[in-house]
């Protein structure tokens, strides 16, 4: 009897210095271990074993006995690739494109197009809408959320509004809501004691210590927003609130990444640290930030990575995600329902108004005074996004982590600059970083990484 087809078991050079080891590593069984270049070929010739013949089985009993243990052959046991299909469960509101700070690099060019603020009737019209879909399905929970090409703290009436909206309904029929935002963390301490009082989770956006935080953050007159934001910070902290921060690293920045993560680490009490490169559009290409190193941010990272992990934080790029096996890098396609201030509905939290390149292809529908009307289904966008219609995606390792990664960030690749190899930098830094993940737990775990032992 042969052995199923070996197509998801890889195996890949630990470095280019070092042509001895290689990492193999079969996403589908969460089976991972390092082997030399004989065991190499012996996983090439058992996958090149015909069909109906028996396979060639090494004659070193203990080589079999561990192939045989790890149950790498039979697709029976393969955990299967989460669909993540999902009902609209939360509403996203894009409240403003104003923002009060001016950061170099960013995506949304936030303050050079004309001041646009969400209404009271909007917001309340969103909420409403998605609270539907939550009866309709349901589903015993709510999310509402603040993002967009703004800060959102700076239509603060009609947050609140929405917020009140969204209390009174779920209220009356017992469902659970949820309060999250993406903020600055300009605070004042009004706005302060609200967050304490009515949010379930908060992101700052927050790129380090002082030199590079009002470098990268300025506020819109260049003065320096580190002092306040850290105000905010140690608010949150003082009263215990559940936060992360979301880091940006630009050309500039790369270099002091560990040194940042560090300082965030230690003096901070946010529970995860988001570290992203400099995305490749809005003010980042205008200031030229966007063409960071890739060889040295992996660097960096891997540093910044055991600084985090010493101080009890989880440090994590969103290309490399080793614990999720998933068809779609994002959810918003599935259970997001996002309003931009002008009315518009899109599946993208990038796509902040319809001067974005790929408005046409993400938006599907707008609200025109009274209800929402859509020009597309949002199922054909998500079908779209899924891993197995991305070509580049097949032979890669890391397909049912990062999912083809961020739709926006993929389609704007090509405008980015490149790997030492030629690929994009995003899919080089989502390979290695996932390398020195899994590396890391097979040190941790004794030698091998089997079964569930193998999550981050």
């Amino acid at each position: 009897m042969g052995l199923n087809s070996l197509e998801h078991i890889f195996s890949i050079p630990l470095t280019d210095h070092d042509p001895d080891k290689y990492l193999i590593y079969a996403p589908l069984k969460g089976t991972a271990f390092i082997a030399n270049p004989a065991l190499v070929n012996i996983l090439a010739d058992l996958s090149n074993t015909p069909e109906k013949m028996p396979p060639k089985w090494p004659s070193d009993p203990r080589v079999r006995n561990f192939l045989l243990t790890l149950d790498l052959f039979s697709h029976e046991t393969e955990a299967v690739v989460e669909e993540r299909a999902r009902n609209v469960d939360t509403v996203v509101l894009f409240l403003t494109n104003r923002c009060n700070l001016k950061c170099s690099y960013c995506y949304a060019s936030a303050n050079q197009y004309v001041p646009s603020d969400m209404s009271e009737d909007l917001a309340a019209a969103a909420v409403r809408f998605v609270y539907t879909q939550v009866l309709q399905n349901r589903s015993e929970q709510m999310t509402l959320a603040f993002h967009g090409g703004g800060e959102p703290f700076m239509n603060f009436a009609v947050m609140k509004s929405a917020i009140s909206c969204a209390r009174r309904l779920t209220e009356q029929d017992k469902v659970e809501l949820k309060i999250a935002g993406s903020s600055n963390g300009v605070w004042s301490e009004t706005v302060c004691r609200y967050v304490l009082e009515n949010f379930t989770e908060i992101s700052l956006s927050i790129d380090g210590m002082s030199e590079t935080q009002d470098r990268q953050r300025p506020g819109v007159c260049g003065t320096p927003s580190f002092p306040t934001v850290m105000k905010t910070v140690d608010r949150l902290d003082r009263a215990g609130f559940s936060y992360g921060i979301r880091m940006t690293v630009t050309d500039i920045s790369v270099g002091k990444l560990a040194e940042n993560v560090r300082f965030l680490s230690e003096r901070t009490g946010a529970r995860a640290i988001q570290v992203e490169p400099v995305f490749h559009e809005g003010r980042a290409v205008a200031n030229h930030e966007a063409r960071i190193v890739p060889e040295q941010f992996v660097e960096q990272f891997k540093a910044a990575y055991k600084i985090a992990r010493n101080n009890g934080k989880h440090l994590f790029y969103s290309g490399a995600r080793p614990e999720v096996l998933a068809k779609r890098f994002c959810l918003s396609t599935e259970s997001a329902f996002v309003v931009t201030p002008e009315g518009d509905v899109t599946t993208c939290f990038e796509i902040h108004n319809r001067s974005h390149p790929l408005s046409d292809a993400l938006m599907i529908g707008s609200y025109d005074g009274t209800n929402f009307c859509f020009s597309k289904d949002r199922r054909e966008i998500s079908e779209m996004q899924q891993v197995d219609s991305i070509s580049s995606c097949r032979d890669c390792f890391c397909r049912w982590h990062c999912a083809g990664d961020c739709f926006v960030r993929r389609e704007n690749r090509l405008s980015g600059n490149m790997a030492p190899d030629g690929e994009p930098v995003r899919c080089y830094l989502t390979r290695e970083i996932t390398k020195f993940l899994l590396c890391g737990k097979i040190v941790e775990a004794g030698g091998v990484i089997c079964s569930d032992t193998w999550k981050v």
